[in-house]
């Protein structure tokens, strides 16, 4: 139980009634109807309940308001129904959580923080040594901002139409050309904004 409604708004309010029951924030479902749901994904509990509310206040009304696409899992118990929580003890989850998948070596990972000159060319000698594209490759190749003609790209295009793709060598170039420009840009401007505008 990440979030709730930790009172009822109204008596009878159907997403008062955890709290009303004792559920608290950090709380985790362990048992529906005595079956042991520790291991489940929430979707599929949700199969268990039925508990697709459609309540304009409720958060994760959005969540499931596509639930009819999705396969059900399981079928829904028999009401009434006993629900048993357990209290995880403090970093629980997170010790609970699975360990991360190594990244492959060469991987593509997003960059979370700015490029500065030096990293610009330490990656960009890293994509120049990337391997040529196969013999017989036929499709556009980038060798500077200057090939970007409206022609190239529309070559591009057309060659991306009919499956091809552009060497991760030129794509990588590309991409770090791009990031060295932006570099020089100002990401804040000032406008000048006259009386009567």
């Amino acid at each position: 139980v990440m979030d709730m409604h930790e009172k009822a708004r109204y008596p009878g309010d159907p997403l008062g009634q955890a709290a009303v029951a004792g559920v608290k924030k950090g709380y985790v479902v362990k048992s529906v109807a005595g079956t042991d749901v520790r291991g489940w994904d929430f979707e599929d509990i949700m199969d268990l309940l039925e508990d697709y509310m459609p309540d304009p206040d409720a958060q994760s009304a959005a969540a499931f308001g596509g639930q009819a696409k999705r396969a059900k899992k399981h079928q829904q118990v028999e009401f009434p129904v006993t629900i048993e929580y357990m209290e995880l003890k403090e970093g629980a989850a997170k010790a609970a959580a699975p360990a991360a998948a190594a990244v492959p070596a060469g991987a593509w990972m997003p960059r979370l923080e700015s490029w500065d000159d030096a990293d610009l060319a330490k990656e960009r000698a890293r994509a120049l040594a990337m391997p040529e594209p196969a013999a017989g490759y036929s499709g556009p190749r980038y060798s500077g901002a200057g090939v970007l003609t409206e022609a190239w790209i529309r070559q591009l295009m057309e060659f991306q139409k009919n499956g091809g793709l552009l060497p991760k060598k030129d794509a990588y170039l590309i991409v770090l050309d791009m990031i060295a420009r932006l570099k020089t840009e100002n990401t804040m401007n000032d406008v000048q904004v006259n009386a009567g505008q």
